[in-house]
């Protein structure tokens, strides 16, 4: 049973994919992903995120310029007429019925929708809003969509969209390699300690078995030392031929996160660009092959303009 679990995930994750199936898997993921959270996140916690009685209102907070998009959203009906009209058309851009223009629909909805309330802009809603943005304008898959649709974009040819795949790669790269440098001045990552005081702040933490488990000392030290050198790692070893085992690490590194610290859905917000990783070789030439070509055109680019 387990021989044949194995077979089957290493069928998944190593077989090759085309660029569209990646862009669709893309598209689902994080359309899926958003989804999930505005149903099982955000709704339940309406009247706490976006109403006056909220805990966290910037009316709460005096200090902090109320938002206009607040007031413009702070009808209830009108909140909870926006969330089912958002819910509808992620579902339909998801599962690929006109999903391009329920897309065109979405895009200003859910960014105005999050924007309303500024203590939860948090850092991976700019991530999904960039994939929906970029998912607007390449070509949509077939293979994987219930209905056939039409784009309302130019076809891209195959080597313009595999440059921007590659160039979204380099993008998610460099986020999680700066995540790991901005973390290197500060002693409590330094001394080990950072994860056992992250998950002693209430605002933070959730209390379960697991928060409790990552407190103890020796699991906070190491988990503290890991998250660095996985992030920081992360960029040498994306454009190797051992890419694809950073998808495993990378959503057990991202799901333990979600369920010992209260991040909104930066969960479901990565994992969303996973399926960059998925990026076969070009021309027998390895994925770090074609990172040091980039920067060598780069490099002649600069010294054309000098």
């Amino acid at each position: 049973m387990i021989n044949l679990l194995l077979i089957k995930f290493k069928s998944v994750i190593f077989r090759d994919y085309s660029e569209l199936e990646i862009l669709d898997l893309i598209r689902i993921l994080n359309g899926g992903c958003l989804l999930i959270y505005y149903l099982f996140v955000l709704l339940p916690n309406f009247s706490d995120f976006y109403l006056p009685v909220g805990f966290i209102s910037p009316d709460t907070f005096y200090y902090y310029p109320k938002s206009l998009l607040f007031s413009f959203f702070y009808t209830d009906y009108f909140m909870y007429g926006c969330f089912f009209a958002t819910i509808f058309l992620l579902y339909t851009f998801t599962i690929g019925i006109y999903a391009k223009w329920s897309l065109v629909l979405l895009l200003p909805l859910h960014i105005g929708f999050h924007h309303a309330n500024p203590f939860i802009n948090h850092e991976p809603q700019p991530l999904s809003n960039l994939l929906l943005i970029i998912t607007l304008f390449l070509p949509i898959e077939n293979i994987w969509a219930v209905k056939l649709r039409h784009d309302i974009f130019p076809v891209l040819s195959k080597s313009k969209i595999r440059f921007i795949l590659w160039m979204l790669l380099v993008y998610f790269s460099f986020y999680y390699f700066f995540a790991g440098l901005k973390k290197l001045p500060d002693p409590n990552w330094l001394n080990g300690s950072s994860v056992g005081k992250i998950l002693s702040w209430p605002y933070m933490a959730k209390e379960n078995f697991m928060t409790h488990f990552f407190k103890i000392p020796m699991v906070s030290y190491f988990s503290t030392y890991f998250t660095v050198f996985f992030e920081i790692i992360f960029i040498f070893i994306v454009f190797t031929r051992f890419r694809k085992l950073l998808i495993p690490l990378g959503l057990v590194f991202h799901l333990i996160i979600g369920l010992t610290m209260d991040v909104g859905h930066l969960f479901w917000a990565m994992i969303s660009w996973y399926p960059l990783l998925l990026l076969t070789h070009t021309r027998g030439r390895e994925g770090n092959g074609f990172f040091f070509l980039f920067l060598s055109r780069i490099l002649k680019l600069i010294q054309k303009q000098a």
